[in-house]
Protein backbone atom coordinates (compact mmCIF):
# COMPACT_ATOMS: atom_id res chain seq x y z
CA UNK A 1 0.00 0.00 0.00
CA UNK A 2 1.56 3.53 -0.85
CA UNK A 3 2.74 5.38 2.04
CA UNK A 4 0.63 7.97 3.42
CA UNK A 5 1.46 11.64 2.19
CA UNK A 6 0.39 13.22 4.67
CA UNK A 7 2.66 12.06 7.24
CA UNK A 8 6.71 11.76 6.73
CA UNK A 9 7.17 8.95 4.20
CA UNK A 10 8.36 5.97 6.63
CA UNK A 11 6.09 3.29 8.36
CA UNK A 12 7.87 0.94 11.28
CA UNK A 13 5.63 -2.47 12.04
CA UNK A 14 6.41 -4.89 15.23
CA UNK A 15 5.47 -8.39 13.93
CA UNK A 16 4.46 -11.15 16.58
CA UNK A 17 2.86 -14.30 16.59
CA UNK A 18 5.85 -16.18 14.65
CA UNK A 19 6.23 -19.85 14.50
CA UNK A 20 9.43 -20.90 16.56
CA UNK A 21 12.15 -22.89 15.24
CA UNK A 22 12.34 -26.17 16.54
CA UNK A 23 16.09 -25.68 17.62
CA UNK A 24 14.98 -22.74 19.09
CA UNK A 25 15.96 -22.57 22.81
CA UNK A 26 13.13 -23.12 25.43
CA UNK A 27 11.22 -20.06 26.50
CA UNK A 28 12.72 -18.14 22.69
CA UNK A 29 9.98 -15.83 21.40
CA UNK A 30 10.47 -14.55 17.75
CA UNK A 31 9.19 -11.38 16.36
CA UNK A 32 9.99 -9.36 13.33
CA UNK A 33 10.71 -5.88 13.07
CA UNK A 34 9.43 -4.20 9.11
CA UNK A 35 10.81 -1.16 7.65
CA UNK A 36 9.22 0.43 5.27
CA UNK A 37 10.64 3.84 4.15
CA UNK A 38 10.17 5.88 0.63
CA UNK A 39 12.82 5.14 -1.66
CA UNK A 40 13.53 8.81 -2.49
CA UNK A 41 14.49 8.85 1.31
CA UNK A 42 16.58 5.91 1.26
CA UNK A 43 18.55 3.57 -1.48
CA UNK A 44 20.08 0.21 -0.08
CA UNK A 45 23.43 2.15 0.98
CA UNK A 46 21.53 4.65 3.01
CA UNK A 47 19.07 2.10 4.96
CA UNK A 48 21.85 0.23 5.78
CA UNK A 49 23.22 3.19 7.77
CA UNK A 50 19.76 3.81 9.38
CA UNK A 51 19.77 -0.31 10.94
CA UNK A 52 23.04 0.70 12.36
CA UNK A 53 22.12 3.87 13.60
CA UNK A 54 18.52 2.78 15.13
CA UNK A 55 20.17 -0.72 16.45
CA UNK A 56 22.22 -1.96 18.74
CA UNK A 57 26.14 -4.43 18.24
CA UNK A 58 25.34 -5.63 21.51
CA UNK A 59 22.39 -7.31 23.65
CA UNK A 60 22.81 -4.46 26.07
CA UNK A 61 21.27 -1.01 24.87
CA UNK A 62 23.31 1.58 24.19
CA UNK A 63 22.87 4.47 25.85
CA UNK A 64 21.07 7.33 24.16
CA UNK A 65 20.72 11.00 25.57
CA UNK A 66 17.42 12.83 25.08
CA UNK A 67 18.53 16.06 22.57
CA UNK A 68 18.47 19.35 24.45
CA UNK A 69 15.73 21.19 24.91
CA UNK A 70 15.73 24.57 23.39
CA UNK A 71 13.43 27.05 22.41
CA UNK A 72 11.83 27.20 19.25
CA UNK A 73 13.50 29.55 16.91
CA UNK A 74 11.17 31.39 14.02
CA UNK A 75 13.10 30.12 11.22
CA UNK A 76 12.28 27.02 12.69
CA UNK A 77 8.40 27.42 11.53
CA UNK A 78 8.24 27.40 7.84
CA UNK A 79 4.90 28.69 5.93
CA UNK A 80 3.60 28.02 2.39
CA UNK A 81 5.62 30.96 1.27
CA UNK A 82 8.98 29.82 2.32
CA UNK A 83 8.51 26.69 1.48
CA UNK A 84 7.62 27.71 -1.95
CA UNK A 85 10.52 30.05 -2.92
CA UNK A 86 13.17 27.11 -1.17
CA UNK A 87 11.54 24.61 -3.27
CA UNK A 88 11.87 27.33 -6.75
CA UNK A 89 14.93 27.51 -5.63
CA UNK A 90 16.41 24.69 -5.29
CA UNK A 91 14.73 23.70 -8.60
CA UNK A 92 16.43 26.74 -10.34
CA UNK A 93 19.66 25.40 -9.13
CA UNK A 94 19.36 22.15 -10.58
CA UNK A 95 17.93 23.20 -13.39
CA UNK A 96 21.13 25.41 -14.11
CA UNK A 97 23.24 22.37 -13.29
CA UNK A 98 21.10 20.25 -15.82
CA UNK A 99 21.46 22.10 -18.61
CA UNK A 100 24.88 22.58 -18.23
CA UNK A 101 25.60 18.84 -17.88
CA UNK A 102 23.13 17.82 -20.71
CA UNK A 103 25.03 16.96 -23.96
CA UNK A 104 27.44 14.59 -21.59
CA UNK A 105 24.78 13.42 -19.85
CA UNK A 106 22.85 12.17 -22.96
CA UNK A 107 25.92 10.86 -24.52
CA UNK A 108 26.42 9.16 -21.14
CA UNK A 109 22.75 7.98 -20.84
CA UNK A 110 23.18 6.33 -24.73
CA UNK A 111 26.11 4.47 -23.95
CA UNK A 112 24.55 3.08 -20.82
CA UNK A 113 21.34 1.84 -23.22
CA UNK A 114 23.26 0.41 -25.91
CA UNK A 115 22.87 -3.31 -26.46
CA UNK A 116 24.62 -5.34 -23.42
CA UNK A 117 27.61 -6.77 -24.05
CA UNK A 118 26.96 -10.66 -24.34
CA UNK A 119 29.50 -13.59 -24.05
CA UNK A 120 28.87 -16.42 -27.07
CA UNK A 121 28.56 -19.81 -25.74
CA UNK A 122 25.41 -21.29 -27.54
CA UNK A 123 26.81 -21.14 -30.95
CA UNK A 124 30.26 -23.35 -29.42
CA UNK A 125 32.50 -20.48 -29.01
CA UNK A 126 34.51 -19.09 -26.53
CA UNK A 127 32.41 -18.38 -22.82
CA UNK A 128 34.46 -15.04 -22.25
CA UNK A 129 34.54 -13.65 -25.89
CA UNK A 130 32.22 -10.49 -26.41
CA UNK A 131 29.74 -10.69 -28.89
CA UNK A 132 27.99 -7.14 -28.54
CA UNK A 133 27.05 -6.87 -32.35
CA UNK A 134 24.82 -10.19 -31.41
CA UNK A 135 22.82 -8.62 -29.13
CA UNK A 136 19.71 -5.99 -29.23
CA UNK A 137 18.61 -2.74 -27.42
CA UNK A 138 16.08 -4.75 -25.56
CA UNK A 139 16.13 -7.67 -23.50
CA UNK A 140 14.06 -10.57 -24.50
CA UNK A 141 10.36 -10.80 -23.89
CA UNK A 142 9.34 -13.04 -21.07
CA UNK A 143 5.93 -14.10 -18.80
CA UNK A 144 7.05 -11.90 -15.82
CA UNK A 145 7.79 -8.57 -18.00
CA UNK A 146 4.31 -7.54 -18.13
CA UNK A 147 2.09 -4.96 -16.51
CA UNK A 148 1.82 -4.91 -13.39
CA UNK A 149 -1.02 -4.76 -10.58
CA UNK A 150 -0.63 -3.51 -6.85
CA UNK A 151 -0.63 -6.96 -5.38
CA UNK A 152 2.55 -8.78 -4.22
CA UNK A 153 4.21 -11.67 -3.42
CA UNK A 154 7.46 -11.98 -1.70
CA UNK A 155 9.88 -15.23 -0.65
CA UNK A 156 13.48 -15.54 0.94
CA UNK A 157 16.08 -17.34 1.74
CA UNK A 158 19.62 -17.56 3.28
CA UNK A 159 23.12 -18.79 1.88
CA UNK A 160 26.01 -18.80 4.10
CA UNK A 161 28.32 -16.56 3.17
CA UNK A 162 31.82 -18.81 3.05
CA UNK A 163 29.80 -21.36 0.33
CA UNK A 164 29.75 -17.95 -1.97
CA UNK A 165 33.11 -17.10 -1.44
CA UNK A 166 34.50 -20.63 -2.00
CA UNK A 167 32.43 -20.38 -5.70
CA UNK A 168 33.50 -16.93 -5.97
CA UNK A 169 37.63 -18.12 -5.41
CA UNK A 170 37.35 -21.21 -6.86
CA UNK A 171 36.56 -19.80 -10.23
CA UNK A 172 38.21 -16.30 -9.93
CA UNK A 173 34.88 -14.33 -10.20
CA UNK A 174 33.68 -11.58 -8.29
CA UNK A 175 31.09 -12.80 -5.33
CA UNK A 176 28.58 -10.08 -7.12
CA UNK A 177 29.08 -12.38 -10.56
CA UNK A 178 28.15 -15.73 -8.42
CA UNK A 179 24.88 -13.97 -7.29
CA UNK A 180 24.24 -12.81 -10.59
CA UNK A 181 24.83 -16.72 -11.80
CA UNK A 182 22.47 -18.15 -9.15
CA UNK A 183 19.75 -15.60 -10.33
CA UNK A 184 20.57 -16.50 -14.28
CA UNK A 185 20.19 -20.50 -13.43
CA UNK A 186 16.82 -20.12 -11.05
CA UNK A 187 15.24 -18.20 -14.17
CA UNK A 188 16.19 -20.50 -16.37
CA UNK A 189 14.43 -23.39 -14.66
CA UNK A 190 11.59 -21.41 -13.66
CA UNK A 191 10.80 -19.87 -17.46
CA UNK A 192 11.39 -23.38 -18.66
CA UNK A 193 8.87 -24.25 -16.35
CA UNK A 194 6.46 -22.11 -18.25
CA UNK A 195 7.80 -23.33 -21.78
CA UNK A 196 9.69 -19.97 -22.11
CA UNK A 197 13.10 -20.45 -23.67
CA UNK A 198 14.65 -17.09 -24.66
CA UNK A 199 16.89 -17.19 -27.72
CA UNK A 200 18.72 -14.19 -26.25
CA UNK A 201 20.37 -14.26 -23.02
CA UNK A 202 18.23 -12.47 -20.27
CA UNK A 203 19.76 -8.87 -18.95
CA UNK A 204 19.39 -7.55 -15.62
CA UNK A 205 19.02 -4.46 -14.34
CA UNK A 206 21.67 -3.49 -11.48
CA UNK A 207 21.67 -0.73 -9.18
CA UNK A 208 25.26 1.35 -9.39
CA UNK A 209 25.65 3.57 -6.21
CA UNK A 210 27.10 6.86 -6.92
CA UNK A 211 28.51 7.47 -3.27
CA UNK A 212 31.43 9.13 -2.42
CA UNK A 213 32.81 6.63 0.04
CA UNK A 214 32.03 7.48 3.69
CA UNK A 215 28.67 9.04 2.71
CA UNK A 216 26.13 7.93 4.78
CA UNK A 217 23.65 11.00 3.49
CA UNK A 218 19.24 9.77 4.27
CA UNK A 219 18.77 9.66 0.36
CA UNK A 220 18.89 8.04 -3.08
CA UNK A 221 22.21 8.17 -4.71
CA UNK A 222 22.17 5.42 -7.78
CA UNK A 223 21.96 4.57 -11.30
CA UNK A 224 21.75 1.71 -13.69
CA UNK A 225 23.48 -0.74 -15.98
CA UNK A 226 22.57 -4.13 -17.97
CA UNK A 227 24.44 -6.86 -17.49
CA UNK A 228 23.92 -9.81 -19.56
CA UNK A 229 22.76 -13.34 -17.56
CA UNK A 230 24.01 -15.49 -19.88
CA UNK A 231 21.15 -17.45 -19.90
CA UNK A 232 21.53 -19.01 -23.12
CA UNK A 233 24.52 -20.87 -22.19
CA UNK A 234 23.95 -24.48 -20.67
CA UNK A 235 27.21 -25.11 -18.32
CA UNK A 236 27.04 -23.73 -15.13
CA UNK A 237 30.90 -22.64 -14.97
CA UNK A 238 31.29 -21.73 -18.39
CA UNK A 239 27.36 -19.12 -17.68
CA UNK A 240 29.34 -17.79 -14.37
CA UNK A 241 32.39 -16.92 -16.74
CA UNK A 242 30.54 -15.38 -19.53
CA UNK A 243 28.56 -13.53 -16.67
CA UNK A 244 32.03 -12.41 -15.48
CA UNK A 245 33.13 -10.65 -18.45
CA UNK A 246 29.97 -9.65 -19.31
CA UNK A 247 30.10 -7.44 -16.07
CA UNK A 248 33.40 -6.36 -15.81
CA UNK A 249 32.38 -4.68 -19.48
CA UNK A 250 29.85 -3.17 -17.57
CA UNK A 251 31.16 -1.86 -15.15
CA UNK A 252 33.84 -0.31 -16.67
CA UNK A 253 31.18 1.25 -19.30
CA UNK A 254 29.77 2.82 -16.16
CA UNK A 255 32.53 3.81 -14.69
CA UNK A 256 33.88 5.74 -17.61
CA UNK A 257 30.37 8.27 -17.30
CA UNK A 258 29.79 7.85 -13.16
CA UNK A 259 31.48 11.42 -13.02
CA UNK A 260 28.73 13.50 -15.28
CA UNK A 261 25.62 11.40 -13.72
CA UNK A 262 23.58 13.62 -11.76
CA UNK A 263 22.47 12.85 -8.06
CA UNK A 264 19.90 15.32 -8.01
CA UNK A 265 17.34 16.81 -10.40
CA UNK A 266 14.79 19.57 -10.25
CA UNK A 267 12.04 18.29 -8.00
CA UNK A 268 9.25 21.37 -7.97
CA UNK A 269 5.87 19.07 -9.52
CA UNK A 270 7.68 15.69 -9.93
CA UNK A 271 6.24 13.58 -7.69
CA UNK A 272 2.88 14.82 -9.58
CA UNK A 273 4.24 14.39 -12.84
CA UNK A 274 6.02 11.06 -12.19
CA UNK A 275 3.03 9.61 -11.02
CA UNK A 276 1.01 10.91 -13.33
CA UNK A 277 3.06 9.37 -16.02
CA UNK A 278 3.29 5.97 -14.31
CA UNK A 279 -0.57 5.92 -13.61
CA UNK A 280 -0.77 6.60 -17.66
CA UNK A 281 1.74 3.85 -18.97
CA UNK A 282 0.03 1.02 -16.65
CA UNK A 283 -3.41 1.69 -17.77
CA UNK A 284 -2.09 2.04 -21.59
CA UNK A 285 -1.22 -2.15 -20.98
CA UNK A 286 2.13 -0.94 -23.38
CA UNK A 287 4.14 -3.06 -20.51
CA UNK A 288 2.43 -6.03 -22.38
CA UNK A 289 3.69 -5.60 -26.08
CA UNK A 290 6.92 -3.55 -25.37
CA UNK A 291 10.03 -5.71 -25.33
CA UNK A 292 11.48 -4.62 -21.84
CA UNK A 293 14.82 -2.70 -20.97
CA UNK A 294 15.58 -5.69 -18.64
CA UNK A 295 14.18 -8.69 -17.58
CA UNK A 296 14.82 -8.46 -13.51
CA UNK A 297 15.87 -5.77 -11.60
CA UNK A 298 19.42 -7.39 -9.50
CA UNK A 299 20.93 -5.38 -6.77
CA UNK A 300 23.84 -6.29 -3.94
CA UNK A 301 23.73 -4.45 -0.87
CA UNK A 302 26.93 -4.71 1.70
CA UNK A 303 25.35 -4.94 5.13
CA UNK A 304 27.02 -5.69 8.49
CA UNK A 305 29.39 -8.23 9.09
CA UNK A 306 28.09 -8.53 12.60
CA UNK A 307 24.95 -9.02 14.73
CA UNK A 308 23.01 -5.95 15.37
CA UNK A 309 20.04 -6.18 18.33
CA UNK A 310 17.02 -4.31 18.68
CA UNK A 311 16.28 -3.54 22.42
CA UNK A 312 18.64 -6.56 23.69
CA UNK A 313 16.85 -8.77 21.31
CA UNK A 314 19.37 -10.85 18.08
CA UNK A 315 18.40 -10.01 14.62
CA UNK A 316 18.64 -13.88 12.87
CA UNK A 317 18.56 -12.74 9.11
CA UNK A 318 17.89 -9.16 7.27
CA UNK A 319 16.01 -9.89 4.48
CA UNK A 320 15.33 -6.65 2.01
CA UNK A 321 12.12 -5.83 0.31
CA UNK A 322 12.66 -3.30 -2.63
CA UNK A 323 10.51 -2.50 -5.50
CA UNK A 324 8.52 -3.88 -9.03
CA UNK A 325 7.59 -1.26 -11.77
CA UNK A 326 5.61 -1.92 -15.16
CA UNK A 327 7.62 -4.11 -17.66
CA UNK A 328 10.10 -5.34 -14.63
CA UNK A 329 7.62 -7.27 -12.55
CA UNK A 330 10.61 -9.17 -10.57
CA UNK A 331 13.18 -7.37 -8.13
CA UNK A 332 15.95 -9.76 -6.22
CA UNK A 333 17.79 -7.92 -4.10
CA UNK A 334 20.56 -9.30 -1.22
CA UNK A 335 22.16 -8.34 1.72
CA UNK A 336 25.22 -9.44 3.48
CA UNK A 337 24.32 -9.89 7.27
CA UNK A 338 26.76 -11.46 9.90
CA UNK A 339 28.59 -14.67 7.49
CA UNK A 340 25.55 -15.07 5.44
CA UNK A 341 24.02 -13.70 2.35
CA UNK A 342 19.99 -12.87 2.99
CA UNK A 343 17.68 -12.86 -0.23
CA UNK A 344 14.69 -11.32 -1.21
CA UNK A 345 12.46 -11.56 -3.51
CA UNK A 346 9.87 -9.73 -3.97
CA UNK A 347 7.01 -9.60 -7.53
CA UNK A 348 3.74 -8.79 -8.74
CA UNK A 349 1.22 -11.78 -7.72
CA UNK A 350 -0.44 -11.83 -10.88
CA UNK A 351 2.72 -12.15 -12.94
CA UNK A 352 4.40 -14.66 -10.71
CA UNK A 353 2.59 -16.42 -7.88
CA UNK A 354 4.46 -19.09 -7.42
CA UNK A 355 7.48 -17.22 -6.78
CA UNK A 356 8.87 -19.38 -3.83
CA UNK A 357 9.60 -21.98 -6.93
CA UNK A 358 12.01 -19.71 -8.34
CA UNK A 359 13.39 -19.41 -4.74
CA UNK A 360 14.02 -23.18 -4.53
CA UNK A 361 15.44 -23.27 -8.07
CA UNK A 362 18.06 -20.59 -7.33
CA UNK A 363 18.82 -22.36 -4.46
CA UNK A 364 19.57 -25.15 -6.39
CA UNK A 365 21.31 -23.22 -8.95
CA UNK A 366 23.95 -22.68 -5.80
CA UNK A 367 24.31 -25.92 -5.26
CA UNK A 368 25.26 -26.62 -8.59
CA UNK A 369 28.21 -24.11 -8.68
CA UNK A 370 28.87 -24.99 -5.41
CA UNK A 371 29.61 -28.81 -6.42
CA UNK A 372 31.39 -28.12 -9.68
CA UNK A 373 33.96 -25.53 -7.96
CA UNK A 374 36.92 -27.80 -7.37
CA UNK A 375 37.43 -28.21 -3.21
CA UNK A 376 40.27 -26.48 -1.92
CA UNK A 377 42.96 -28.42 -0.05
CA UNK A 378 41.23 -29.66 3.10
CA UNK A 379 42.25 -29.10 6.09
CA UNK A 380 41.80 -31.16 9.36
CA UNK A 381 38.47 -31.81 10.75
CA UNK A 382 35.37 -33.95 9.65
CA UNK A 383 34.70 -33.64 6.28
CA UNK A 384 31.85 -31.32 5.03
CA UNK A 385 28.84 -33.13 3.40
CA UNK A 386 28.89 -32.91 -0.08
CA UNK A 387 26.85 -29.70 -1.17
CA UNK A 388 23.78 -30.37 0.90
CA UNK A 389 20.51 -29.13 -0.15
CA UNK A 390 20.05 -25.77 2.00
CA UNK A 391 16.03 -25.42 3.08
CA UNK A 392 14.89 -22.13 2.09
CA UNK A 393 14.59 -19.73 5.48
CA UNK A 394 10.95 -18.95 3.97
CA UNK A 395 8.88 -15.97 5.79
CA UNK A 396 7.32 -17.43 8.91
CA UNK A 397 3.63 -17.41 8.97
CA UNK A 398 2.42 -14.23 10.78
CA UNK A 399 -0.44 -14.22 13.18
CA UNK A 400 -1.51 -10.86 13.88
CA UNK A 401 0.44 -7.57 13.73
CA UNK A 402 0.58 -6.03 17.31
CA UNK A 403 2.28 -2.30 16.63
CA UNK A 404 2.75 0.00 14.09
CA UNK A 405 4.39 3.28 14.24
CA UNK A 406 3.61 6.02 11.44
CA UNK A 407 6.17 8.68 10.56
CA UNK A 408 5.33 10.58 13.63
CA UNK A 409 7.48 11.44 17.09
CA UNK A 410 6.42 11.60 19.96
CA UNK A 411 8.07 13.68 22.75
Amino acid sequence: SLLDRSRPLWEFYVIEGLETPKDAAPGTRHVAFYSKVHHGAVDGEAGVALAQAIMDVSAEPRHVRPAPRKAALASDNFGIAELTVAGLRHSAIQAVKLAKTLPTLLRAGVQMLKPAARAAGAEGGEAGVLAAEKSTWFAPKTPINVNITNQRVFSSFSIPMKELKHVSKGNGVTLNDVVMAICSGGLRHYLADLNCKPRQPLLAGVPVSLREEGNTEMNTQASMMRISLASHIKDPLARLQAIRTASASAKAMTASVKSVLPTDFPSLGAPWLLSGLASLFGRSKLANSMPPVANVAISNVPGPKIALYMAGAKMLTYYPVSIVMHSLGLNVTVQSYNGSLDWGLIACRKAMPDLPELAKYMQAAHQELLALTPQATPAAGPKAPDAPVAPSKSVPKTRKIVKKVKGQVRS
